[in-house]
């Protein structure tokens, strides 16, 4: 890998690197010892003799400090500092496509920053890593999103690695494949589908028509609110899958493409959900959003703002509902229905018809007792137990 690093005019100890927001400074030292003392620092973009002089100035500042004797090799910047302030503003970075940068802003928000960003750098292990990776797993995040976050993390370590603030990269070891251990989510039988949907009965049109959409398509919630009227095509009675509804913490409600090519699709609308999608048109025809949030209409409804209605519903139902569950159930009972698991698989959205069989579709005990009467049917058969 290229070094970005370049010395900054004729000052000694000191490196920058360009960015279009401003300026990295890199300090470096060797104390009496002849140990490499390095940090860094950014200044915003600003006249170049101001920006010497700024810099001179910190330059010395951290000079003194680096060789001061009460100097300690702990590095001040934390994990949460450098990410936000070098990594992100580094030129390879910042020339990534806009979905990329996105995504690593979205991972850090969710997944890495209450974790370790309030670490220093170079006190970050293997063991905190390995935390994180836990934590993912009894959150139920797959192994594919648990490795995209794993993935990113090495990246972000190697460029510390690279600007000498590490001497070691803590993502990297084959004890980090993160061994997948999902938390157990039940699905509802058609009984409790049933009693749910006569539920729904005591909601408004907007609620009855989510909790419709999640027991009728199986969708995501982050995409059932992006869906658009645009995406409900009446004519046809089809439900175009295009977006996914995003929150991080701090921001609005990002609507970006689907987590993987296979999630854009296309669905049938199911006869029950037609007319109460008409109804919920003419309530709200200003709408853009299918689903709009009750407290900014302009945009799509907060994914979690669905999470908390469906799982407040979970003492009515006498059990604990979430919306993933409904996800679960859509699979399990096509299952029961007979379904081909490849149409299945499309239209659930996954990747891999693995992920269908093997995480969606429940096993219960009327499965059991079909399969133990079907073998005792082949067993009991003239024509086969008299076969050699």
């Amino acid at each position: 890998m290229t070094n970005p690093w370049k010395k900054f005019e004729d000052a000694r100890y000191l490196s920058f690197q360009e960015t279009k927001e401003g300026t990295n400074f890199r300090v470096r030292v060797t104390d009496s010892e002849g140990n490499a003392r390095t940090t860094s620092f950014f200044l915003p973009k600003m006249g170049k003799r101001e920006l010497r002089k700024k810099a001179m100035e910190k330059r010395d500042e951290i000079i003194r400090e680096l060789t001061s004797p009460t100097y300690t090799s702990d590095s001040e910047m934390y994990f949460s500092t450098y990410y936000e302030q070098f990594y992100l503003k580094k030129p390879r970075v910042m020339s990534l496509k806009n979905t990329t940068l996105r995504e690593y802003k979205r991972m850090y928000q969710v997944y890495i920053k209450e974790r370790i960003g309030n670490l220093k750098l170079n006190e970050i292990r293997k063991n905190n890593i390995e935390k994180l990776i836990n934590d993912m797993v009894e959150s139920g995040n797959g192994p594919s999103q648990i490795n995209h976050v794993l993935r990113h993390l090495r990246k972000v370590f190697n460029e510390a690695l690279e600007d000498e603030l590490i001497n070691r990269n803590p993502a990297i070891g084959r004890s980090l494949t993160p061994q997948y251990r999902p938390k157990k989510t039940n699905s509802l039988n058609a009984d409790e589908m049933n009693r749910f949907l006569d539920l729904l009965e005591e909601e408004s049109t907007y609620w009855r028509c989510v909790g419709y959409f999640m027991a009728f398509t199986g969708c995501r919630r982050g995409e059932i609110a992006a869906i658009s009227w645009d995406d409900i095509d009446f004519s046809s009675n089809t439900i175009h899958i295009r977006h996914n509804a995003v929150k991080m913490k701090g921001q609005s409600i990002v609507v970006e493409d689907p987590k993987t090519p296979t999630s854009v699709r296309d669905i049938p609308m199911a006869p029950d959900l037609i007319p109460a999608l008409q109804e919920l048109r003419a309530e709200m025809p200003w709408s853009h959003y299918v689903f709009p949030s009750p407290s900014n209409p302009g945009s799509p409804v907060n994914p979690d703002t669905i999470y908390a209605h469906i799982n407040g519903l979970s003492a009515k139902m006498g059990m604990k509902l979430t919306p993933h569950m409904f996800r679960k159930s859509f699979a399990t009972l096509m299952k029961r229905a007979n379904v081909d698991v490849s149409n299945a698989q499309k239209i659930l959205g996954h990747s891999d018809v693995s992920v269908t069989y093997g995480h969606y579709m429940d096993v219960d005990e009327q499965d059991k007792r079909d399969a133990m009467d079907a073998f005792d049917k082949a067993l009991n058969n003239t024509e086969w137990r008299g076969s050699k």
